[in-house]
């Protein structure tokens, strides 16, 4: 819903599926309004509703409204597999014509109206562009190593200076300062040195259905194999990317070899890659777990008798289904804050979260029960051989703690 506060009062307007986004409008009273687009999945769809009356004026399927300036609105549009920018007035749309790979979204808006920023996610990695408004032109911005902490996390200072948190294998997240002529730390730590290890190597590997999936290594010096770490990152809507990751370096530093992979589901691969774990949670992801221990074998990197499974919230997930589903895999699992029964999480969720789960499964618990339990790791209980350690918080309320316990 969307809660307007006057003083005292308040009331709400009540969205019909899941909210992605908001974004005020000309005068501010009116809103556009993200949502995902029920029986998709995620898919994007814009409704912008007059904050006065609560009604909707203006509709777009397969939109997403990220900025506005006065009336206008600078979206992006699902074209294929990617999103794409574009300015919308609510009636007519103006595309902005750019041939930089990936979706590639609008973030921020310059107060003179004069830029507009965006930011382009593809393939696990990130840049920014300067749209001149006036002109049509696309102007790059220098980009530090690694990645953007999040492709939405975009500011623009001037028309010619934008703000983002970056992050590469040996820097935490910090602000930058992101220019076309290079690019400045904006804030840092003082005695904050580079960490001490290996950037991150890319790897692609086959999985089921001719899926290729990319993932990222943590090589250790010398000749393998050695014990190793797959690991998998939360979501399942996000993506590792070459960044700082203190869990995985970790791991490297006590002598293991790091894996961690973009198994189907996740971000920056297009919308046919995310959306195929739509209705399939638990099936191509693990498929994608398993193919990479596979892999990581047949490449002399990991020891087939030392392979642990590693993972937090949704990738603690994976652990645990990976673990009961592929037991002759696993030398050990480590699991945070884990999902070990889809029905029970759907029970204990709030309204938000249990429309994000429909929009998984393509349905509720009640719905599609069978679904709900193939992809619980409860479900495989018995079949557990592998050593496990799980990490709970008490007061979790995205994975809730009373379906760890039952597990447990």
């Amino acid at each position: 819903a969307i809660v307007l506060a006057d003083g005292d009062e308040a009331r709400a307007i009540t969205l019909p599926s899941l909210p992605m986004g908001l974004v005020v409008v000309g005068d501010g009273r009116r809103a556009a309004v993200t949502l995902s687009t029920p029986g998709r999945g995620l898919v994007p769809m814009l409704r912008v509703y007059d904050l006065g009356s609560g009604e909707v004026i203006a509709e777009m399927d397969e939109m997403r409204a990220t900025a506005a300036y006065g009336d206008l609105m600078a979206v992006s549009v699902v074209d294929g597999d990617w999103m794409r920018p574009a300015v919308w007035d609510g009636d007519a749309l103006t595309p902005i014509e750019t041939d930089i790979p990936g979706d590639v979204v609008p973030v921020d808006w310059s107060q003179d109206g004069s830029t507009i920023l965006l930011s382009q996610t593809y393939r696990a990695g990130g840049a920014f562009y300067l749209y001149r408004v006036a002109t049509g032109k696309v102007e790059a911005l220098v980009s530090p190593p690694g990645a953007p902490f999040d492709r939405d996390l975009g500011l623009l200072l001037d028309p010619d200076t934008a703000l983002s948190v970056w992050s590469d294998a040996s820097h935490p997240r910090r602000p930058v300062e992101i220019r076309p002529d290079g690019w400045s730390v904006a804030l840092s730590l003082d005695g904050q040195g580079p960490y001490p290890g290996p950037q991150w190597e890319e790897f692609i590997y086959p999985s089921t259905g001719g899926a290729e999936i990319q993932g990222w290594l943590l090589r250790p010096e010398g000749k393998g194999p050695w014990p190793t770490v797959v690991y998998t990152h939360g979501g399942p809507s996000s993506v590792h990317t070459p960044s700082f990751n203190p869990v995985c370096g970790a791991w490297f530093d006590r002598g293991f070899a790091v894996a961690s992979i973009n198994y189907r589901g996740s971000t920056t691969f297009g919308e046919s890659f995310r959306e195929a774990l739509t209705g399939h949670i638990g099936g191509p992801d693990i498929d994608d777990v398993a193919w990479a221990w596979r892999w990581l074998v047949d490449n002399r990197i990991a020891d087939p008798e030392r392979v642990v499974k590693n993972g937090y919230s949704y990738g603690g997930y994976l652990t645990l289904q990976a673990l009961g589903t592929r037991p002759d895999l696993w030398a050990a699992g480590v699991a945070g804050a884990p999902i070990t029964d889809w029905t029970m999480l759907f029970e204990d969720a709030n309204e938000i979260l249990k429309a994000y789960d429909r929009s998984l499964f393509g349905g509720s618990p009640e719905e599609l029960p069978e679904a709900y339990a193939k992809a619980s790791p409860r479900t495989y209980v018995e079949s557990y051989r592998a050593p496990i350690l799980i990490s709970q918080p008490e007061s979790d309320t995205r994975t809730p703690t009373r379906p760890v316990k039952v597990f447990v």
